[in-house]
């Protein structure tokens, strides 16, 4: 009888283990994107190197929007470049904030001196780059894993914030636990008070973002040129990204306003999820950017 019941035991084990494991690989394959952990980023992902037939070495850097999924790769807005360009870099990087991207930028110019930065901004970095709106607004995967630029020289990952964090971070070698643990939350948190752009604008989001673009401008070569541009979303906070770049002296190149106009004339410049761009768009913001630095 006893030998009967610890082989029940043993066998209950074995199958929670295996339907464990299961699950496991089935998230991991099937529903979460596989971004190599990096401990300085955050997490990393595959650049793209290609040589042009022009005389300039360009950077490009981004996020998801740059990252480009489901559009070809001579279809995407930087491979209008290739003309212009001798060597071309780039680094899209899904769910990226600007801080992110700055670390990335040091890493870079290790290795690559370009003449020309192009840096993709999407209104929703002014999120990205404070933990509290993080938090509020997107995954807590990407709360937990993103260092954090708090000013004064210094920085922390979002589960050294917040203290409840640190156990997800220590499981979050588990997509299996991620994916449940993140649609657990999205079922039971109550939606934030403020829309994205109130809550934005009652933050040091502002301060925080402008402080990060100066150390952009500071860490590049004087001779390198640093052109900036914000996508076009429903987080109307275009403005205030335009009045950064201006009271810190940079360029930036006029692409939401581009797309918005031919939104305006009835073209479709949206991807199935109504949110990037789908190969018209990038064929409009890789049009605008060549006009632009070309003159």
């Amino acid at each position: 009888m006893l030998n009967r019941i610890k082989f029940s035991l043993i066998l209950s084990i074995l199958t929670i283990v295996l339907c464990l494991s299961l699950g496991e690989l089935f998230v991991r394959y099937f529903k979460t994107p596989l971004y190599p952990k990096d401990n300085e980023l955050g997490w990393i992902f595959p650049h793209q190197e290609r040589k042009g037939s022009g005389n300039k070495k360009i950077l490009v850097i981004g996020d998801s929007f740059t990252q480009a999924r489901g559009i070809v790769e001579d279809r995407t807005y930087y491979a209008s470049f290739l003309p212009f360009a001798s060597d071309l870099q780039v680094y899209g990087i899904g769910a990226y904030g600007t801080y992110q991207e700055y670390l990335l930028l040091k890493r870079v110019l290790q290795h690559f001196s370009p003449d020309i930065v192009l840096w993709q901004f999407s209104p929703n970095d002014f999120i990205n780059n404070i933990p509290e709106l993080e938090r509020q607004f997107h995954s807590t995967l990407h709360t937990t894993d993103r260092p954090f630029y708090l000013g004064n020289e210094k920085s922390k990952f979002g589960y050294e914030l917040f203290r409840d964090l640190k156990m997800i971070h220590f499981l979050s070698f588990s997509r299996l636990f991620m994916f449940l643990y993140e649609q657990w939350q999205m079922r039971h948190l109550e939606p934030p008070a403020l829309s994205p752009e109130e809550a934005v604008r009652k933050s040091n989001s502002l301060e925080i973002t402008s402080t990060i673009l100066k150390k952009v401008r500071e860490t590049l070569p004087s001779n390198a040129q640093l052109y900036f541009f914000t996508t076009e979303t429903s987080l109307g906070l275009k403005d205030e990204f335009n009045h950064l770049i201006q009271a810190n002296g940079l360029q930036i190149i006029p692409v939401a306003e581009r797309l918005i106009e031919e939104k305006n004339k009835g073209k479709n410049i949206l991807s199935d999820d109504h949110y990037h761009w789908n190969e018209l768009g990038h064929q409009i913001v890789g049009n605008e950017i060549l006009k632009f630095i070309r003159e």
